[in-house]
């Protein structure tokens, strides 16, 4: 199967795409008979390297719009001789074709003006680029799709964690891209499976955590992009996952913070409670969750709930969040240094508390101190209330 992957590298380095669909057609109808978890993780990269080159490479365009700048004529000696990739090869061949043609019917005389011959050259391959980018990018979530149930089937857990791991990443990656529809695929097929590898005993912490940390950076794009079905999907998943977690190991405990922060804090300044309301479902009591991490808050050296060095890796996905406040005027007027000064009624009690701090962000710890607190009824901060 490596040699698969390194075949599929080279047709897309050579774009040579029938290759790669007799490769990807092999690939397909592996993962039934694959045995045993090595054959299955060896797919899995497959699909998040296929994903990357088709993304990054695309069409090697330029090289067929350079060779028609420089050629008097299209003539199938000339064109074959540059030596392209099939597909630019064919188009070029096509074009030469029609003027031809066209030269022919017009006795010698050229009606289409060579940079009009261009741009149209430059349609057809814009058209095929897209189509191949979302042909291979569908491919690509089928292979997954096929591996991780393959891997789930033999209870390959090696494998099931590195699909896992795999989809969460190129749904985020294809996110960053703006390709919603594949990065919605790819993160519903990674929870399809995922609860299978948390909560097997026999998967080891490490490989555990080395899923779930995939998970945060998807949620958290999909909040602070407002991608409410995707945070309603994968939020109360990773939640639970993470909340999971964290009775095993502190260490998964900033990441559940962060994610259960943010939403809480979109929520309020959108007026759209559903973002809260998503990372909540994920804990099934909501009050001793937060009783607990108040508690341990109160006893830690700086009465911090997020440590300094979880604080700054967290810090930047706030940061979408300033910008959006400052681009309201209707509720703030500029104060003094770079601060600013807002309304008393804003809606969200974060603002507000921006505002009352004089306009400026202290860190993401007191994002969190606000949401946990948030979660405290106001006549049970002393805990002595019932777990809900």
């Amino acid at each position: 199967m490596a040699s698969i992957d390194n075949l599929a590298q080279v047709a897309l380095a050579e774009q040579e795409f029938g290759l790669l669909d007799h490769l990807l057609k092999t690939a397909e109808s592996a993962p039934p008979r694959a045995e045993g978890a090595p054959m299955l993780i060896e797919l899995a990269d497959l699909s998040l390297s296929l994903s990357e080159a088709v993304q990054r490479q695309g069409l090697q365009t330029e090289r067929a719009y350079r060779f028609y700048q420089s050629t008097p004529t299209l003539g199938l000696k000339s064109v074959l001789k540059a030596s392209l990739p099939t597909l630019l090869t064919d188009a070029l061949l096509d074009l030469g074709q029609r003027l031809t043609n066209e030269a022919k019917i017009e006795r010698g005389a050229r009606i289409t003006p060579r940079a009009q011959a261009q741009s149209e050259l430059e349609a057809r391959l814009d058209e095929q680029e897209r189509e191949l980018r979302e042909r291979y990018l569908e491919r690509t979530v089928t292979l997954l799709s096929q591996t991780l149930a393959a891997a789930s089937a033999k209870d390959a857990r090696a494998a099931l964690v590195s699909g896992c791991g795999t989809a969460f990443l190129l749904a985020e990656r294809q996110m960053r891209y703006g390709n919603d529809r594949i990065a919605e695929a790819a993160a519903t097929t990674g929870l399809a499976h995922v609860a299978k590898v948390l909560g097997d005993d026999d998967v080891s912490s490490e490989d555990k955590f080395s899923v779930a940390d995939r998970l945060p950076l998807l949620v958290l794009r999909c909040i602070a992009e407002r991608r409410l079905p995707m945070v309603e999907k994968a939020g109360p998943q990773l939640v639970g996952s993470l909340a999971h977690l964290a009775g095993l190991e502190d260490k998964a405990l900033p990441d559940l913070l962060a994610v259960m922060t943010l939403g809480h804090v979109v929520a309020e300044m959108d007026g759209e409670p559903r973002f809260r309301e998503a990372m909540l479902s994920g804990i099934s009591n909501v009050l001793g969750f937060a009783r607990k991490i108040k508690d341990a808050a109160e006893k830690s050296p700086f009465k911090r709930y997020m440590s300094i060095e979880d604080d700054t890796r967290y810090h930047h996905h706030f940061m979408p969040l300033m910008g959006e406040i400052r681009q309201h005027p209707e509720r703030m007027v500029s104060g003094p240094g770079r601060g600013f000064n807002l309304e008393p009624d804003h809606g969200s009690v974060f603002v507000r508390k921006l505002g009352r701090d004089g306009g400026s962000y202290t860190g993401f710890n007191d994002a969190v101190e606000l949401f946990v607190e948030a979660l405290i009824p106001p006549d049970d901060e002393d805990g002595s209330g019932t777990d809900g």
